[in-house]
């Protein structure tokens, strides 16, 4: 995640005054979000988790499909 302008390749929601994009690809790629918030930080989630075939753990492939506990050579 980080701060990004939306352009025409992006799908946008609006959510208590904050706007998410994302390109239409990815957006097609994982299918519905769920962001978590804590007091330890965050956590994304996906209907359809992605992978990452470089990845020497195997947090991406894991129920929900988050990645925040991966360290180098984790997910990205």
């Amino acid at each position: 995640m980080a701060l990004d302008e939306p352009n025409e390749q992006d799908v946008t929601e609006t959510i208590d005054d904050i706007t998410f994009c994302m390109t239409r690809t990815l957006a097609a790629q994982t299918g519905e979000l769920s962001l978590d918030l804590s007091y330890m930080g965050f956590m994304l989630s996906s209907e359809h988790p992605l992978t990452d075939p470089n990845s020497t753990g195997s947090c991406c492939s894991t129920s929900g499909g988050t990645c925040g506990s991966c360290g180098s050579g984790g997910c990205h």
